[in-house]
C-alpha cells in the first residue's frame, strides 16, 4: 500500500470514530443540534477519505506525484473546518459560519482535483494488450 492510501485511510477511521461518537452522545442527550456535523463527518471524512484511499491503493500511479499530496490536504483541512463549522453554527455560535464556509469549499476544491486525478489515472481506457 502507498503513503497517499494509507494516509487516506488512517485519516477516515479517526473520522469514523469520530463521527459516530459524536452519534452516540447525540442519542444519550436527545440533543440532535449537530446532526449536520455528525453527517458530514461521516460522509466526508469516513466513506469519501476511505474510497479515495482505497481509489489509490487500486491505482498506485495516481497516488505519485504533488496533486494527491495538494488533495490530501485539501480534503483533511477541508474537513475539520467544515465539521468544525457545522458544530460552531449547529451550536448557536453563527460567528463560526466563516469557518464552515471556508471548510465547505476547500473540500469542494478536493473534490474537483480528485477529479482530475482520477480521470487522469482511468482516461482514456489503455487498449488490452
Amino acid at each position: 500500500m502507498n503513503a497517499m492510501s494509507r494516509l487516506f485511510l488512517l485519516t477516515a477511521v479517526l473520522a469514523g470514530c469520530a463521527g459516530m461518537a459524536m452519534g452516540l452522545v447525540m442519542g444519550i442527550l436527545h440533543d440532535f443540534s449537530l446532526t449536520a456535523a455528525h453527517a458530514h463527518l461521516n460522509l466526508v471524512g469516513w466513506a469519501t477519505m476511505c474510497l479515495v484511499g482505497l481509489f489509490y491503493a487500486v491505482h498506485p500511479r495516481a497516488a505519485e506525484g504533488v496533486l494527491p499530496r495538494v488533495h490530501y490536504g485539501l480534503a483533511a483541512v477541508g474537513m475539520v473546518l467544515m465539521a468544525g463549522g457545522l458544530i460552531g453554527v449547529g451550536s448557536g455560535a453563527m460567528a463560526l459560519e466563516p469557518v464552515l464556509v471556508v471548510g465547505a469549499i476547500l473540500t469542494l476544491l478536493a473534490m474537483l482535483l480528485f477529479a482530475v486525478i482520477a480521470f487522469r489515472a482511468l482516461w482514456p481506457v489503455p487498449a488490452p494488450a
